[in-house]
């Protein structure tokens, strides 16, 4: 699930990490998405093309969205940058104890 509200505010800072980005085969072993409102679309059958679109887009905007805190970075961080590509809502929520919505 992906949202404008989830992009940290700081993701343009030179301490923050750049988005892990998911495998590249992420569609071959999930067969299911998550949504906003905190419904779960399985997919099956004919629906799978669906599901190879989606993790295409998941992968592009986050691949667009390290290249864009990259090129940030590259130019207004003369001290140094964290170029990471660690950084993962998902954990990062987790791990400090936040809601999760499923």
């Amino acid at each position: 699930f992906i949202s404008k509200y989830k992009i940290p505010t700081g993701i343009l800072s030179c301490d923050h990490k750049l988005f892990e980005l998911p495998p590249t085969d992420i569609a071959s072993y999930t067969n299911y998405s998550h949504y906003g409102d905190g419904s779960i679309q399985n997919y099956t059958g004919k629906r799978m093309t669906d599901l190879y679109r989606q993790a295409y887009v998941v992968c592009a905007i986050m691949n667009g969205l390290n290249g864009a805190a990259t090129f940030y970075k590259d130019h207004n961080c003369p001290d140094g940058a964290n170029y990471d590509a660690t950084w993962n809502h998902f954990r990062e929520e987790k791990e400090q104890g936040c809601k999760t919505v499923h």
